[in-house]
């Protein structure tokens, strides 16, 4: 209490702005004595719309249905009532509902970033993207995949918008600290590079090994990101294969593109609330396509199970049962890697070498 919690950070911090103070600094009329780790954009919007704690609740219940209506839209366009199952299992599995009981602002920019991939102007999607963006710096990754994935004579305004969005990021570096500095890091409800390295952590202090916790502090975030640079350098350099994921563009392929590099730049960002792990929905019909075809079903299969035990770990209240949900958020990390630079290969290739796509 009081419901939709993590919208009050943001009223509170309104209230405290306009008396003079820095909510990211200091927040004291949060309930939970929350500073605020949202960017400044947040306070300006609600402070313009007259967003406050008598009318947050209707802002709650509106992210809420944004996030239905993404979700009710992948139920209805599913192949067949068993996708449609696993879908609605997922979208109401305990990290979406743990986002939908706190009425976090992720459900909105998920919403956002849907509303891009579905989206059949170019200009509405990189809009979207761009003002998703601006809400959270994670969307920032699916900006960088429109890149990758538009022909050369549509990157210039995507590219633009990424990197005025860089910049934008560089000039607000010191509310990025302080955004960092307010997140808390735990291995519990929560995962990413950070939140793993506080449960390998966690394991070693149970064996009474101490003295390894400094060797931990850097080497699990560089192991992590040495393993997605070697995941992707396997699928860069090996010869095409049997196991290679299809090349086609299809639909749920780019809704993985878009929803899987946000994952994957969430988890190597740090760490994060277990809410996020929405951004893992859209990425499911392609996995169904890979479960159907008999050259990917175990690897389509695998990928789904990992989700739907990622997305419900959400209960483990010790490090011990916590381990079940890191373990599939960084195999997920890594399937991600993988199957994004299967995606970006034929692409880059194309684009860097023209006398290839005429051969």
């Amino acid at each position: 209490m009081p419901i939709f919690l993590d919208l009050r950070a943001i009223t509170s911090g309104v209230v405290v702005a306009h008396s003079g103070g820095d909510p990211m600094v200091s927040n004291p009329l949060d309930p939970l004595h929350r500073s605020l780790n949202y960017p400044r954009i947040w306070l300006h919007l609600f402070s313009a719309l007259g967003i406050d704690d008598h009318n947050a609740v209707i802002v709650g219940i509106l992210f809420c249905f944004f996030y239905l209506i993404c979700l009710s839209t992948l139920i209805v366009k599913a192949k067949s009532g068993w996708e449609a199952l696993i879908l609605l299992v997922a979208g109401l599995s305990l990290s979406p509902l743990f986002g939908i009981e706190r009425g976090n602002t992720d459900l909105f920019v998920f919403s956002l970033v849907f509303l891009a991939a579905s989206s059949g102007s170019k200009y509405l999607r990189w809009g979207a993207l761009a003002f998703a963006s601006m809400l959270k710096l994670f969307p920032l990754a699916a900006m960088g995949s429109e890149v990758i994935r538009r022909p050369s004579k549509q990157k210039l305004i995507p590219a633009a918008l990424a990197c005025l969005l860089v910049a934008l990021f560089v000039c607000q570096w010191h509310d990025l600290k302080l955004i960092r500095h307010a997140t808390p890091v735990t291995n519990l409800q929560s995962y990413g590079v950070l939140s793993l390295r506080l449960q390998v952590e966690e394991f070693f202090s149970g064996l009474s090994l101490d003295s390894l916790r400094p060797f931990l502090q850097w080497s699990v975030p560089i192991g992590c990101w040495l393993a997605a640079g070697i995941a992707a350098g396997v699928v860069w350099f090996r010869r095409p294969g049997a196991d290679d994921v299809p090349q086609e563009p299809t639909k749920s392929g780019e809704l993985f593109a878009i929803f899987g590099s946000i994952y994957a730049f969430s988890f190597l960002l740090g760490s994060n609330w277990d809410y996020r792990l929405i951004f893992l929905i859209p990425t499911l019909p392609f996995a169904m396509d890979l479960a159907r075809n008999p050259r990917y079903k175990w690897r389509g299969v695998g990928y789904i199970l990992m989700v739907l035990v990622a997305e419900n770990s959400l209960g483990a209240q010790s490090y011990h049962s916590a381990v079940w949900g890191h373990i599939a958020t960084f195999v997920l990390f890594i399937a991600i890697v993988e199957i994004l630079t299967e995606q970006a290969k034929p692409l880059l290739l194309r684009q860097f070498s023209p006398s290839q796509e005429i051969a």
